[in-house]
């Protein structure tokens, strides 16, 4: 009797902590990708006002932005842009620009200039 309510409160528990890290890990997902949002719009404005960010949008959005383009100069380049950004959102882009995986680097850039 005693053991099974423990196992039970176990469940319920082991239940609780699997909940909390999946709300936590979409809370982060939606607040990454908003951050992307927002990086995208403000490049948006940047391009209308500056023909080098124009044409660095255009780089990004083409199939594979790497060709043509040294990687770091176009991730240096969108560090320049991203000082109009909250702490948070910084945070979320840089961690987009900075992987490990050269080809999430290229994925990334691509969808932000899209």
């Amino acid at each position: 009797m005693m053991g099974d309510v423990v196992s039970i409160i176990l469940a319920l528990l082991s239940a609780l902590i699997a909940g909390s890290a999946a709300a936590i890990t979409f809370m982060k997902t939606a607040r990454a990708i908003r951050a992307k949002h927002r990086f995208h719009l403000i490049l948006k404005y940047q391009a209308s006002r500056d023909a080098k960010v124009a044409s660095l949008l255009e780089q990004m959005s083409s199939t594979n932005p790497a060709e043509g383009v040294e990687m770091e100069r176009l991730i240096a380049t969108l560090e320049k842009q991203i000082y109009l950004l909250s702490k948070e959102d910084r945070r979320f882009i840089e961690e987009g620009l900075h992987q490990r995986s050269r080809e999430g680097v290229s994925r990334y850039i691509r969808e932000v200039a899209i």
